[in-house]
């Protein structure tokens, strides 16, 4: 696409210079044969010639602002593609980290479980006869106490 209108733009940049040339050499032959012509008819020809390569300059300059707006609007749809694809790919990685963390809490409920089942715990705790273990404190005595 873009070769394509490159090419374009060249071989209108080369039509106005042919017809740059075309209307110089009809001029200039029209001096070499001693033709005298009137100045309207010069002025005619020149302004033809004026007008012809203005309209192709319009339209060079129409084709490679439609380049640009091409160019441009291919960047967008790689840019979108691009992000796309980033998405995409973080999704995956957020799937692969839940899946990971759901393997890991998984076997932590695992070894919980085959814990508790070896080490059974204790029915009711008895803190009373625990306190009974406890010495008593005496601010005397802190040195041993501790």
């Amino acid at each position: 696409m873009r070769q394509e209108l490159g090419n374009k733009v060249r071989s209108r940049r080369e039509d106005v210079g042919a017809v740059g040339l075309d209307v110089s050499a009809k001029e200039s032959g029209e001096q070499d044969n001693g033709e005298v012509s009137s100045n309207s008819s010069r002025r005619s020809g020149s302004l033809e010639y004026e007008l012809e390569r203005l309209k192709l300059e319009a339209q060079i300059k129409r084709e490679e602002r439609q380049f640009q707006l091409e160019k441009l609007k291919l960047e967008k749809v790689r840019l979108e593609s691009e992000q796309k694809t980033r998405v995409e790919l973080e999704k995956e990685k957020t799937k692969q980290m839940e899946i990971e963390a759901n393997k890991f809490v998984a076997a932590q409920r695992r070894e919980r479980e085959v814990h508790s089942e070896s080490t059974p715990m204790p029915a009711a705790y008895d803190h009373k006869a625990r306190e009974k273990e406890v010495p008593q404190f005496c601010p005397e005595e802190s040195e041993s106490f501790f």
